[in-house]
C-alpha cells in the first residue's frame, strides 16, 4: 500500500511530458499531484525575491542562469507541499523520472526500512565517497558525502519544511545547495543502483541564457574548491 504521497513537478508548457509522466506513474499505480513549474526567466522578469545574484557571485563563482532559478522555486514550493500534506513522507519528481514497474512496491519496501537517521533520500544518483549501510535488502546506504541530481527525492517531513527556511535566499543551483544541505547534517541516504534515474529527454526547466554573463573562470573554479573541500570535511566529520 502506498504510504506517502507523490508530486510531480512539470512546466506549463512541457504537455508532452506530462502526458509521458501521467502514463508512467499510473502504469506503476502511484496516484499523485502535479506542481507546476516555475519558469526562471518569467520570474526573474517579475521580480525574485528569494533570489540573491550577489550572494550567488559569493557562494558559487557566478550568477545562476533563468533555468537555475526556476528549478530551485519549483523544488523550494513541491517541499512546501511535502510539509504541509500531513504525512511524514512526501515524494518529489522532476517530469523525467524513469519509474521501475514496481515502483509502488520499492516506496513501501523503503519507507518500512527508512531509520530515524535519514531526512532526505536520493532515488536518481548513486553516493560516491563515504557511505554507511543502512538496509543492504534494498540497497540503501547513508550518504555522508550527499549525491547531486533531483530527479527523485524522498522527503521528510520535518527536512522538506527546513530546506523551505535554509535554502533562502537561493544562492546555488538546487542540487549543489542541497548536497551541502544534507552533507552537513549527514542526514541523507541513497541508493547503490538507483531506482529512478532520470530518462534520455532533454531538460526542459533547465533552458534558457545565462543570467549575469560568463563567470569569471578563476573566481568560480576557488567558490567550487572551497564547497567541495567543505563537503569532504563535512563528510568526515558525520561518518566518523
Amino acid at each position: 500500500m502506498q504510504r506517502v504521497p507523490v508530486f510531480l513537478i512539470n512546466l506549463d508548457r512541457s504537455r508532452e511530458r506530462l502526458e509521458r509522466m501521467a502514463y508512467r506513474l499510473d502504469h506503476v499505480g502511484l496516484e499523485w499531484t502535479r506542481i507546476p513549474a516555475i519558469d526562471g526567466a518569467e520570474a526573474l522578469r517579475a521580480g525574485c525575491p528569494d533570489y540573491d545574484p550577489a550572494g550567488a557571485i559569493r557562494a558559487g563563482g557566478r550568477a545562476l542562469r533563468p533555468g537555475e532559478v526556476g528549478c530551485y522555486l519549483s523544488h523550494l514550493e513541491a517541499a512546501r507541499q511535502v510539509a504541509a500534506g500531513g504525512c511524514t513522507w512526501g515524494l518529489v519528481l522532476e517530469d523525467d523520472a524513469n519509474l521501475p514497474a514496481d515502483m509502488a512496491l520499492r516506496l513501501d519496501a523503503l519507507i518500512g526500512d527508512l531509520p530515524d537517521t535519514v531526512d532526505l533520500v536520493n532515488l536518481s544518483r548513486r553516493p560516491r565517497h563515504r557511505i554507511s549501510p543502512l538496509s543492504p535488502r534494498i540497497g540503501l546506504v547513508q550518504a555522508h558525502y550527499f549525491p547531486v541530481t533531483t530527479t527523485a527525492l524522498l522527503w521528510r517531513a520535518d527536512a522538506a519544511r527546513a530546506f523551505c527556511t535554509a535554502g533562502r535566499p537561493i544562492r546555488l543551483p538546487v542540487d549543489l545547495f542541497l548536497q551541502e544541505f544534507m552533507t552537513q547534517s549527514g542526514r541523507g541516504a541513497a541508493y547503490l543502483l538507483p531506482p529512478v534515474p532520470p530518462d534520455d529527454s532533454q531538460s526542459v526547466i533547465y533552458t534558457g541564457r545565462r543570467s549575469g554573463g560568463v563567470p569569471h573562470r578563476a573566481r568560480y573554479h576557488l567558490k567550487r574548491l572551497a564547497r567541495l573541500l567543505r563537503n569532504r570535511w563535512n563528510m568526515i566529520r558525520t561518518s566518523a
